[in-house]
């Protein structure tokens, strides 16, 4: 990971208060020319199976087939465990060896599969996390992740998706990191939400059968070629009275000093983007805000490192002229802006799902108010513009439950700075809105 300084989108904030700026600490990766250098850590993978009622016929057959995709491309020092649940929870296998023979006996024990009842999620995947915890531990350089699979709301076991956080945010802490599949129209965004987002991973949408193994197969590819993972940002704030908040919604808690947030990993060549909002107080002119930040990350099945970045400093400006007419950085602008839009987007759509509608097309009108102040003048904003005019007014009556998946998955891959797996997919939101 390289060292990279803090950038603000403008450098200057009024004496009086109040004034708004946006903090990027942006992480990039060495591209994979230089795998050959390292070797990638042997890998204890569990998958989470959902076989409840609903998954019967095309559904479980994909999630069968692409179990059986993941199997061969593991190697011999990796390890795959299968859990499989509706109202019940059974592991088919655990902590096999990826040899010739273990993929043999994997694909027979795969075919056996078959569709159950109710759905008991928290139950089946806090199995799959156990199978793969010990495995690792008292031995350096193994990683250990969970792929739950599941088309349903739970509606057995845990439900609460606070108490669902609380659970994967535990694991992430051991070592185990959690990545969610939402198969077809009927999951639920908030549960599988809550467990990748706090389990250091992210929620897939696969809407189709063939998506499954696409989506599966695109996720094993990623966790193989993983340049760091379980990535926290310190970010330590200069002053009191300052307010802080993440633009994305990624998992963020206060510390003494300022704030932590979760970035989740990075994959070889990518970069990644934490951008905060600061609300910043009253100071003295010609005076300065100096911001100090560190980004704290694992390699795979090795242990913790840190990278202390440059600081950088918001000036309170000496006139009313100079603080008017100061440049902002347009590239980090128009992230800002592709983020924030995100943010309205999301919640736009969770509001929908609750039956909001008037307070869902109110909170857009009210975010496009100060997004399209926002906007002015920055390139490449104009489609993030009216795709909110088109939200704003769509919200206010029912979407269809595919409208409104797609559109969680659109926020959760522009978030999360991920790509998508799905080969026929296309990242509109004007035809998720119709």
């Amino acid at each position: 990971m390289k060292r990279t300084a803090i950038r603000f989108d403008r450098s200057l904030i009024n004496p009086k208060g109040d004034s708004v700026r946006y903090l990027e600490v942006s992480m990039d990766s060495p591209g994979p020319e230089r795998r050959s250098k390292r070797k990638r850590a042997p890998m204890d993978l569990a998958l989470v199976i959902d076989r409840s009622g609903s998954m019967r016929g095309e559904p479980l057959a994909a999630a069968r087939e692409a179990a059986r995709g993941v199997a061969q491309q593991l190697r011999a020092k990796d390890t795959l465990s299968v859990v499989v649940f509706d109202d019940c929870v059974d592991t088919l296998f655990e902590g096999l060896a990826m040899t010739k023979a273990g993929k043999t006996r994997a694909d027979a024990l795969l075919a056996g599969i078959h569709s159950g009842g109710m759905t008991c999620l928290s139950d089946g995947w806090l199995q799959g996390a156990e199978t793969v915890a010990g495995l690792g531990e008292g031995e350096d350089g193994r990683r250990s992740q969970v792929i739950l699979l599941s088309d349903g709301h739970a509606n057995q076991g845990i439900l609460d998706p606070r108490e669902l956080a609380e659970h994967s945010a535990a694991l992430r802490e051991r070592g185990v990191y959690t990545t969610c599949v939402g198969i077809g129209d009927g999951y639920s965004p908030e549960q599988l939400s809550v467990l990748s987002e706090n389990g250091g991973g992210l929620l897939h949408r696969a809407e189709r059968p063939q998506e499954i193994i696409e989506v599966l197969m695109g996720e094993l590819d990623e966790l193989m070629n993983t340049y760091a993972e379980d990535i926290k940002v310190d970010v330590f704030l200069p002053a009191h009275g300052i307010l802080v908040e993440c633009v994305g919604e990624l998992p963020t808690s206060r510390t003494e000093s300022g704030v932590r947030c979760h970035l989740g990993s990075i994959i070889e060549g990518r970069q990644r983007h934490l951008i905060l909002r600061l609300t910043c107080p009253r100071g003295e002119p010609q005076s300065s805000l100096d911001f100090k930040a560190r980004i704290v990350f694992k390699r795979p099945g090795g242990s913790e490192e840190v990278i202390e970045l440059d600081p950088a400093s918001l000036e309170f400006s000496g006139s009313r002229e100079a603080l008017r007419k100061q440049k902002r950085d347009k590239e980090l602008s128009l992230r800002v802006a592709e983020l924030w839009q995100s943010d309205v987007v999301r919640k736009a759509s969770g509001m929908n799902r609750d039956g909001e509608y008037r307070e869902a097309s109110r909170m857009v009108r009210t975010q496009l108010a100060f997004f399209s102040r926002y906007c002015y003048g920055i390139p490449g904003t104009s489609k993030l513009i009216s795709e909110l005019e088109l939200l704003q007014d769509r919200v206010r009556r029912e979407l269809s439950e595919r409208g409104r998946k797609e559109m969680h998955n659109y926020a959760e891959l522009r978030r999360y700075s991920k790509p998508e797996h799905r080969v026929h997919y296309s990242p509109d939101l004007d035809s998720f809105m119709n």
